[in-house]
């Protein structure tokens, strides 16, 4: 038999259809199963549908009320059951076996997969990893950082990697579209995970950061939360995350891949060039690449030039004098 069983406390609308109400009763539908993690978010109705190993007519629960159906034990609703199934928001459909056998298929849920943008040659990419978040954020308005982001696992001490964006947006605490999006991953790419900035589920851990390395990732950014710090960082790429949680996420999405998204307030779009160190976070916009690059290189050298200067005592600090009118204080 069929029942679908809203596991919600939240309100949603009526959908009696032309059953009418004369139908329900007040009885609990034959098949529930446990409630799952998408069915505590309060703010979504949820229904579920299930085939039990039960010959009959289909059962429907629609708050608190069960209805009975003529549907065959195993198929569809049709009809006003039909109608009323689409009120759901997510259906789970179950295989026709024993209770303790049964098994979940979750209905699919949009993803939109946006096209993919061209990599960066190989030696641009290296003239990036001999930078730092620094310099790039310095010549680039000191705006270009996520703020936020920082190394949480299997970065070493003085290294940087930069890498092409995978951008991914998923809603908080939900990991569906991500699995997706390392299936999806090329060598090279930064996986960029806009999950607004939550920390109170991981959004991967440490066998997911064991597969993006065996997809080649070079780094992996996401705003929210991680896991498995040990384990990311003996087999994962970098680990660029808000926070670490234990709580695990929930596989239900939706989410969209090689989207324009916000991570942690910077704009970032499928492409653009990701580079990550000690400090955190910065991209640089595909489109502003050259000249960025070309600046924070230059700034590199003057740096160097600097840090001579310090050593060997002759540093001009006029330029702090020169911005600054000292007005001495008498003393009291």
């Amino acid at each position: 038999m069929i029942a679908i069983r809203r596991e919600s406390n939240a309100r949603s609308p009526s959908c009696t259809g032309s059953m009418g109400t004369s139908a329900f009763m007040r009885s609990p539908p034959i098949g529930a199963a446990k409630m799952s993690g998408q069915s505590r978010n309060r703010r979504r109705p949820h229904f579920r549908v299930f085939v039990a190993p039960v010959r009959g007519a289909g059962i429907l629960s629609f708050r608190g009320r069960t209805a009975v159906s003529r549907a065959r034990p195993g198929s569809r609703p049709t009809g006003p059951w039909l109608r009323l199934a689409l009120c759901a928001q997510n259906l789970v459909y179950h295989t026709h076996a024993p209770y303790e056998t049964r098994q979940e298929i979750p209905m699919p849920v949009d993803c939109r997969l946006h096209p993919a943008t061209p990599l960066p040659a190989d030696d641009v990419v290296d003239r990036l990893r001999r930078l730092a978040t620094s310099l790039v954020s310095d010549v680039f308005g000191r705006w270009a950082g996520a703020p936020g982001l920082l190394p949480v696992a299997g970065l070493a001490p003085g290294r940087v990697v930069a890498g092409a964006a995978l951008t991914v947006r998923t809603r908080p605490g939900d990991n569906l579209v991500v699995h997706k999006a390392l299936d999806i991953a090329r060598p090279g790419e930064v996986l960029v995970v806009a999950a607004s900035g939550a920390t109170d589920r991981a959004i991967l851990g440490g066998l997911m950061g064991r597969y993006a390395s065996a997809r080649g990732l070079a780094a992996l950014v996401v705003d929210g939360a991680v896991r498995d710090r040990s384990e990311l960082g003996r087999s994962a790429p970098p680990v660029f995350a808000a926070g670490v949680s234990h709580l695990g996420p929930y596989k239900d999405g939706p989410g969209d891949l090689r989207c324009d998204v916000s991570l942690a307030g910077i704009a970032v779009q499928d492409g653009d060039l990701v580079v990550g160190d000690e400090d955190g976070v910065a991209v640089i916009p595909r489109a502003r690449l050259q000249d960025v690059l070309v600046a924070a290189e230059a700034k590199r050298e003057a740096e160097a030039s600097e840090t001579a200067a310090i050593a060997a005592g002759t540093w001009d600090r006029g330029w702090v004098e020169a911005g600054l009118r000292i007005h001495e204080v008498p003393r009291a």
